[in-house]
């Protein structure tokens, strides 16, 4: 039989995306399926007023010094979440053939 594809989870092939809070580094976790299962979820409690659901979701996806992360303003907490899940569900790595300037007229 023919293997057509292979998938190790233990391995990535991302750097690890790191955000910093008051110089702090937060290392983004590994966003698996069920790791943004539990985001969600914690999501729809969020938004019915649960701090404990935002500091959830916060350890989630982040790796690093938890008692910065109840500093952080709920705009500041939205910006994290939205930062690390894009990041990790959506890398963008640097162009191959990136932006050049137009010909002279």
């Amino acid at each position: 039989m023919t293997t057509v594809l292979e998938i190790d989870t233990t391995k990535s092939l991302y750097k690890p995306i790191e955000i910093k809070i008051d110089g702090e580094t937060f290392r983004v976790r590994t966003v698996t399926q069920g790791i943004l299962e539990e985001v969600q979820r914690f999501s729809e409690d969020a938004k019915l007023g649960s701090a404990v659901a935002i500091r959830h979701m916060l350890e989630l996806v982040l790796d690093g010094p938890n008692e910065l992360l109840l500093k952080l303003t709920i705009p500041q907490i939205v910006e994290v979440v939205e930062t690390a899940i894009g990041k990790a569900v959506a890398p963008k790595g640097k162009e191959k053939n990136g932006r050049r300037p137009g010909l002279k007229k």
